[in-house]
């Protein structure tokens, strides 16, 4: 069949180029490949990237935090308000849950 105009190469370049940077996954296909110095169109990086499990998609809203959970943060904050810096170090939190990194 009809050679493929992205080689392995390429396709190694432009996902290292979406990998280093935030702002590099916001561009469209075919800005990405002018960054990258290809000459293609934004169709055929999406369809070669798309073999490699690459997509795109809209991030989803983050749902506001209710009363109840600003409560019970709140109310754990001045529980544990006197405890050193390095308590709070070891905690991540993420909406409902916290992590403890500690381990």
């Amino acid at each position: 069949g009809r050679p493929r105009r992205l080689d392995k190469h390429n396709i190694r370049r432009l996902i290292g180029r979406l990998r280093s940077r935030w702002e590099e996954r916001k561009l469209c296909w075919r800005w990405l490949g002018q960054e990258v110095g290809l000459s293609v169109s934004g169709q055929t990086i999406l369809r070669a990237l798309s073999r490699y499990g690459y997509s795109r998609c809209k991030a989803c809203k983050k749902p506001f935090i209710n009363r109840q959970n600003q409560h019970e943060w709140m109310r754990y904050g001045c529980k544990h308000c006197q405890k050193p810096v390095d308590f709070w170090r070891k905690l991540m939190y993420s909406d409902k849950c916290f992590f403890n990194t500690s381990k």
